[in-house]
């Protein structure tokens, strides 16, 4: 991870004296199971933006970020641009049907990421089959999200805390996962905000 945590740190130092003091880097996110990417979410240090303008800020935060990251905004900014968390996870699993055609790229940082999950599965006494989701390192507190099946089994299957961090393991439901995944390559690609995917998909779908 060493590669990994290096640009990102780079960018958390670099992205606010670029962008004007606009955008800063809150958290990041890995994503081992779909080509090993990170997702990065920023902080909008505006009072109101309209979604029209959010289109425009995440092009623009895309602009300046290396080839290989993903991003998008923090779930209060996309709210201070009127988007809705109701019925999120319906949503997110239109997308995956709207969006399915979209080819979700394997990352530069694949390899660190998937080991990192395979470190963290082995750690916890997870299978090393387990499909990863998303790894959310948090300090002092890491969790993993493992894609479920069919047959649901959501929630936490494994708590446990070793050498001063905390680690949590839950099931999610793989559909929404990637209806969320292939909205942010959507989104990238057409250089529009990753709240307007979800709101493309939401209408193409009541089409």
């Amino acid at each position: 991870m060493q590669t990994v945590i290096e640009e990102i740190d780079s960018l958390r130092a670099s992205i606010p004296a670029l962008s004007g003091g606009v955008f800063y880097l809150e958290e990041y996110i890995l994503l081992p199971h779909y080509g090993g990417n990170v997702m990065l979410r920023f902080g909008l240090d505006r009072e109101s933006v309209t979604a029209e303008e959010l289109d425009a800020l995440e092009r623009e935060l895309y602009s300046l970020l290396p080839a290989g990251f993903f991003a998008d905004f923090m779930g209060e900014v996309y709210r201070r641009a009127g988007f809705g968390f109701e019925g999120l996870e319906e949503k997110l699993i239109r997308c995956a049907d709207v969006f399915r055609e979209e080819k979700i790229p394997v990352s530069p940082f694949s390899e660190e990421v998937k080991a990192e999950a395979k470190r963290l599965k082995k750690l916890v006494g997870l299978s090393e089959d387990a499909p990863v989701w998303e790894i959310q390192p948090d300090e002092g507190a890491t969790a993993l999200l493992i894609l479920g099946n069919a047959e649901g089994g959501r929630g936490l299957i494994r708590e446990l805390t070793l050498y001063g961090v905390r680690y949590e393991a839950r099931l999610v439901d793989p559909i929404p996962c990637e209806g969320l995944m292939r909205a942010a390559v959507y989104a990238r690609e057409r250089g529009v905000s990753l709240m307007r995917a979800v709101c493309n998909a939401v209408q193409e779908a009541s089409l």
